[in-house]
């Protein structure tokens, strides 16, 4: 139906959002000649998750001085949890997420993590894929973007949403 492929447009335009970024995990070594850990992020504003009727599993959403410099914070998915802390307890951890076109040798910002969110699909909505692992970031603390509107793809989203 137009409606299901308008969900499905508007959903699968939803990961311009998402980062690629660099992941370090404090007190976890990076073996000699791996490449670097990949992780999404995704730069959320304060109630993000009440938003979107998100509960925390554990600890807090984000406040408004969240991403300021000395709140430097991250709420991670269930999902992060699983895959790159083998299940353990993310809440403290200090994780850095760099961005993936930094020179390698940029200092790590580190971020400790206060939140916990459940791990939701944020790209395939088939129910094939799982979840992917993600980082939250506060909007403030996010690594600059530039916008670019292609006038083109603007239109296809208007007419779709416009259910033309």
């Amino acid at each position: 139906s137009s409606i299901s492929l308008l969900v499905k447009s508007i959903m699968n335009t939803s990961t311009a959002w998402t980062v690629q970024r660099r992941l370090q995990i404090l007190g976890q070594e990076q073996p000699a000649g791996t490449p670097p850990l990949m992780v999404l992020t995704i730069d959320v504003a304060p109630r993000y998750f009440d938003t979107l009727a998100i509960a925390l599993l554990r600890g807090r959403d984000f406040a408004t001085m969240d991403g300021a410099p000395g709140s430097d914070v991250a709420i991670v998915s269930e999902r992060f949890a699983g895959v790159f802390l083998d299940g353990g307890d993310p809440m403290g951890a200090q994780i850095s997420v760099t961005p993936a076109n930094a020179p390698a040798t940029a200092p790590p910002r580190w971020l400790t993590i206060v939140g916990v969110a459940p791990a939701i699909r944020q790209q395939a909505f088939d129910g094939t894929a799982q979840p992917l692992p993600l980082v939250y970031v506060p909007i403030a603390g996010g690594a600059p973007a530039q916008v670019v509107f292609d006038e083109a793809l603007m239109n296809h989203k208007v007419a779709g949403f416009c259910w033309q």
